[in-house]
Order: structure tokens, then C-alpha cells, then sequence
């Protein structure tokens, strides 16, 4: 995604093909994440959780990085060495 990152600084994604800057989070949110991440860790297979930086490639034009996600072992066939092809669950 970098080569197609626009000139400038900060996080963007990729949305059918358009580049979209992603807004930075407020200064709450990474205790947000933290928390959730926590209550992931107790209720999932630790094998499955997974946290930023890795994108979710919904297309060759759909491309986001989520703070968290989950790939459930059924699943597994969605992993890529360097991103998760298709939706998380």
C-alpha cells in the first residue's frame, strides 16, 4: 500500500481503490483497544487474535488495518504471510 500512499504524513486506507486518509485516534482510544484486546485474549485462542499493524486485503481495491481482529482456526485459510485475505471474524 505504500507505493499507492498519497504525498504526506499520517495512516491511510485503501476503499475500492481510493485512497482515504484514516484519522489518527483520540488519546482514549488505545485504552479502549487495550481493554478489548484484554477481553479478547481471555475469550479466544490466543493463536487466532491479532493486533496492528496487519491489513485486511476485501479486494484487490479494499484495504484496511484494524486496531485488532480475530481469525477463528476454521478460518485459517484466510492467512497470508503479510496481510488476511477476506473478512476477519
Amino acid at each position: 500500500m505504500s507505493a499507492m500512499r498519497p504525498s504526506g504524513s499520517g495512516r491511510w486506507i485503501l476503499v475500492w481503490g481510493v485512497p482515504r486518509p484514516s484519522p489518527s485516534p483520540s488519546r482514549e482510544h488505545p485504552k479502549s483497544s487495550l481493554g478489548l484486546l484484554q477481553h479478547l485474549v481471555e475469550a479466544v485462542l490466543r493463536p487466532g487474535l491479532y493486533a496492528a499493524p496487519l491489513d485486511v486485503k476485501r479486494g484487490e481495491d479494499t484495504l484496511y488495518q484494524p486496531d485488532l481482529l480475530v481469525v477463528l482456526r476454521k478460518h485459517a485459510d484466510r492467512l497470508r504471510e503479510t496481510h488476511i485475505k477476506g473478512a476477519p471474524d
